[in-house]
């Protein structure tokens, strides 16, 4: 937790952390959230994420962020 942590100090001293956010709140981030497993081991969420991110709303929200973290 502390990396996570450190990435919202970063991203709040670069003016990015509320767009960053706004997106993780949003109503196609949860029903992205919903589809990952509720538990299991990290190689079995990352690869559930992995998964997630192939499919067209995965891909659109990851270059959402990417967008709004300035790296598009």
């Amino acid at each position: 937790m502390e990396d996570l942590s450190k990435l919202q100090e970063d991203l709040k001293k670069q003016g990015k952390l509320d767009a960053v956010q706004h997106l993780a709140h949003s109503p196609e981030a949860a029903k992205l959230a919903a589809q990952l497993p509720k538990g299991g081991s990290p190689e079995d969420m990352k690869a559930a994420v992995q998964q997630l991110l192939q499919t067209e709303a995965g891909r659109r929200l990851a270059r959402q962020v990417k967008d709004a973290m300035g790296h598009g």
